[in-house]
């Protein structure tokens, strides 16, 4: 049975519910490289933006815990993900709209973007370099096994959603909600890059910067675990009991499945700007 999770559908491909009205943008920021940006105006007005870490075996959670309280400086920024999967490691920060002429014309947000872009990738010991238009639609494609057509379509010929599952054709896949710290972002970096189902799994580490209405609010960590992989649902459900297998019994504690959101999870994975808890419709 499908739940109408697709959007549009033409001869180029189709339109994931969850990407329908969101835009790809393409700039240039003040260093000279050009970037991809992901806009939103439900259900709220966001931009995105995806990072290539270049030397990821060189990067530990204390780094990404600096990287992550640097950028949250900037007031517009409202949550930043670090991910790390068999195609390699990637940083992205989500911004707000701030005023209305953002709201109204995306070039004014994609401008105050070129200016400070460099300032969230060059930074301490982090190297890495902005995705362009095409290397996130790329991406997002990649992770359902199919190609690109015109942005936002993807040529998949069906979805099915479950309150526990979803499957595109043949990719079966599973999204876990975690309440993260450093300990278990380091254990999970290294089961997705190096243990027993490295090439299915991916982790991302996802930070909300504190409330500007509460001193010394630290913030807060969160994360989104995925197992996909061209397979039967039976068999990436084996595949995600063995992983979290791998954890301890308080560490299994911390991990949940994202029931009757799971295209939102998966979506959130990929760091594309995707916020779970803006997902408040279950959509099975």
């Amino acid at each position: 049975m499908l739940f109408g999770l697709f959007g549009n559908k033409n001869k180029a491909g189709r339109t994931l519910s969850r990407l329908a009205n969101v835009k790809l943008y393409t700039s240039r920021d003040k260093a000279g490289f050009s970037f991809g940006a992901v806009v939103r105006q439900t259900p709220r007005a966001t931009a995105t933006v995806c990072f290539q870490v270049e030397n990821p075996d060189e990067i530990d959670s204390g780094q990404i815990w600096d990287w992550e309280q640097a950028i949250s400086e900037d007031e517009s920024v409202i949550a930043t993900s670090y991910t790390v999967d068999a195609t390699g490691s990637y940083m992205a920060v989500t911004f707000k709209q701030v005023n209305k002429a953002e709201r109204k014309d995306s070039n004014e947000a994609l401008t105050r973007l070129a200016a400070q872009l460099p300032d969230f990738y060059e930074f301490g010991e982090v190297v890495s370099t902005p995705m362009t238009e095409e290397q996130i639609y790329k991406r997002l494609a990649k992770a359902v096994d199919t190609t690109t057509g015109q942005w936002p379509e993807l040529k998949v010929d069906t979805v099915k959603e479950t309150t526990a599952t979803i499957t595109f054709d043949d990719v079966a896949a599973v999204s876990f909600d975690v309440m993260d710290d450093g300990d278990l972002d380091a254990l999970l970096r290294e089961l997705v890059l190096e243990g027993e189902l490295a090439g299915v799994a991916r982790w991302t580490r996802i930070f909300r910067p504190g409330s500007e209405k509460e001193e010394n609010d630290p913030g807060r960590h969160s994360g989104v675990l995925t197992v996909a992989a061209a397979t039967s649902v039976s068999q990436i459900e084996d595949a995600a009991a063995t992983l979290i297998g791998e954890l301890s019994a308080v560490e299994r504690l911390r991990v949940r499945r994202i029931y009757g959101r799971q295209m939102a999870g998966f979506l959130a994975g990929l760091g594309i700007g995707e916020l779970v808890w803006d997902a408040e419709k279950v959509t099975v």
